[in-house]
C-alpha cells in the first residue's frame, strides 16, 4: 500500500483537526513510499525500534509523538534524535495520532469511559469547527477532548474506585474531600489531564497524572481526584484498536508491539 494512501485514509477516520493546538501529530517521519508491515505502540523506545527492524516494519504508528520539542541540530547525543537517525537509516516511517485519537468518537477517552459500562458521555472541550451553526435541534457532539459522564443514580466513591481499578488492572491513587462519598458526575481525560478539568466540573476527575497543586485545587472545590499512571490510561486501548486497524486496512499486516511497556513499575 502506498504510504500516502494510508495517511489519507487514516486521517479520514482519525482527523488531525481534532488534535490539540500544542500537539505534533501526523506523519512525522516519511521514509518508505510503500508499506506492508505496521507496528503499533505507545512510545518508540530502543526496544520497540529493534523489534520493528527485526520484523521488517516500514511504518510505526506511535501514539506519543517521537518528535515533539524543536531542535536545531541532529546528533545521536539525545534519545529522541538517536532514534530519529536510526529510523531514517532503516527506512521506517512514523505516524503519531496522539490527541486526535483521544478526542475522536470511539477513541481513547471513549474507551476509558467504557469502564463505567454504558453511560452516555459528552466531551469536556468541543473543537470549534464541530459546533452547529444553525439554530434548532441537533445531535449531541460526540467528539472533543475529555469526557463527562453522569450516573442515573449516585454511586459510592469506593465502588467507582473498584470498577476503575478492575478495568485498568492497575493500582490507583486518589484524593477526596472530607465526608465525600456519593458520586453523580465523573470527568475523564487520558494521559495528563490536569489542564483539561475546570474547577468544579464534576464530582470526580479521573486521569493518568496530575500535579500536586492541581490536586489540592480540586479538593478545595470539593472535587475528588483519581489517578492511575500516564500510559496506564492509554495502553489498554491498543488491544481494542489494533484489531480495528486490521479491519480497516486488511491489505496491511498490523501488530501491537510486544516490547512497548510503561517505563514505571510498581512496588508493594
Amino acid at each position: 500500500m502506498e504510504l500516502s494512501d494510508f495517511v489519507k485514509q487514516f486521517e479520514t477516520i482519525y482527523p488531525r483537526s481534532l488534535a490539540e493546538s500544542w500537539d505534533n501529530t501526523g506523519l512525522l517521519v516519511s521514509c518508505s513510499s510503500r508499506i506492508t508491515n505496521v507496528l503499533v505502540c505507545i512510545d518508540i523506545t530502543p526496544s520497540v525500534l529493534s523489534e520493528a527492524i527485526s520484523q521488517h516494519v516500514e511504518l510505526i504508528i506511535s501514539y506519543h509523538p517521537t518528535l515533539f520539542k524543536s531542535f536545531k541540530k541532529v546528533t545521536p547525543s539525545t534519545r529522541s534524535q538517536d532514534l530519529l537517525i536510526q529510523l531514517i537509516q532503516n527506512h521506517i516511517s512514523v505516524y503519531s495520532p496522539h490527541s486526535a485519537l483521544d478526542s475522536v468518537n470511539g477513541g481513547i477517552n471513549d474507551w476509558l469511559s467504557s469502564s463505567l459500562q454504558s453511560l452516555p458521555s459528552f466531551p469536556l472541550k468541543v473543537p470549534p469547527h464541530t459546533l452547529p451553526i444553525t439554530p434548532g435541534k441537533f445531535q449531541e457532539i460526540s467528539i472533543g477532548a475529555g469526557r463527562l459522564l453522569t450516573f442515573d443514580d449516585k454511586i459510592s466513591f469506593d465502588d467507582l474506585l473498584a470498577v476503575s481499578k478492575k478495568f485498568l488492572n492497575a493500582p490507583l491513587r486518589y484524593a477526596k474531600p472530607s465526608h465525600f462519598d456519593k458520586v453523580k458526575t465523573v470527568a475523564i481525560c487520558c494521559g495528563s489531564g490536569g489542564s483539561m478539568f475546570e474547577n468544579g466540573c464534576a464530582d470526580v476527575v479521573f486521569t493518568g497524572e496530575m500535579g500536586h497543586h492541581e490536586v489540592l485545587e480540586h479538593l478545595n472545590f470539593g472535587t475528588a481526584v483519581i489517578l492511575s499512571e500516564h500510559t496506564v490510561t492509554e495502553r489498554g486501548y491498543l488491544d481494542v484498536w489494533v484489531p480495528r486497524l486490521s479491519e480497516l486496512f486488511p491489505i496491511l499486516h498490523i501488530e501491537k508491539s510486544k516490547t512497548d511497556m510503561s517505563p514505571l513499575q510498581y512496588t508493594i
